[in-house]
């Protein structure tokens, strides 16, 4: 199960984005209702991922945007992820967006980034668009150096899998691939 916890860590935090209307308040995009948070959808996610891990060749997983909130807000600690309320959205426009509530010396300030996840050569590759912390856009460099991080841990996982293609449907994301 490490692994596929890590996995979704990866894959979640490199999902951040930024579009729309703002929230008054918050300077942040509004991205509709609240996905629910529920324990059978992160079941449900741990279900898949294992399954998908035990079956030999070409496999296919689709997760919907309640089993990875889900799983982010019930599985994934605050000291592994210094992100609190997590949301999840998958668009049909090929983004996800991951908003939540970060803590940075003792301040705890609303977050949302704009991420479009690829498959790029056996492994997941994720372009980051846009981000922002409360009202601030994240700057470039600094989306870069998380760009960056975030392959160095995808790779770190390659010795498991390999990505063929991922897909992102409104409220869908399905990713296929095959143990190595």
């Amino acid at each position: 199960m490490q692994s596929v916890k890590q996995w979704m860590i990866v894959l979640c935090l490199g999902m951040l984005l930024l579009s729309g209307c703002t929230i008054p308040g918050t300077g942040l995009p509004d991205d509709g209702p609240a996905v629910p948070v529920s324990e059978d959808a992160a079941v449900s996610l741990e279900q898949k991922m294992a399954e998908a891990a035990s079956v030999p060749g070409v496999t296919t997983v689709t997760m919907t945007q309640e089993e990875a909130t889900s799983y982010l807000a019930l599985r994934v600690s605050s000291q592994e992820v210094q992100l609190t309320e997590p949301q999840v959205y998958f668009r049909a426009d090929g983004t996800v967006i991951l908003r939540g509530k970060v803590s940075y010396e003792g301040q705890i300030q609303p977050m949302r980034v704009v991420a479009r996840p690829t498959a790029t050569n056996g492994t997941l590759a994720v372009d980051i668009t846009e981000g922002r912390i409360g009202p601030v856009p994240v700057p470039g460099p600094i989306l870069d150096q998380l760009e960056g991080n975030l392959a160095e841990a995808i790779l770190a996982g390659q010795q498991y899998a390999r990505l063929d293609e991922v897909s992102i449907a409104e409220g869908t994301l399905t990713l296929t691939g095959e143990q190595k």
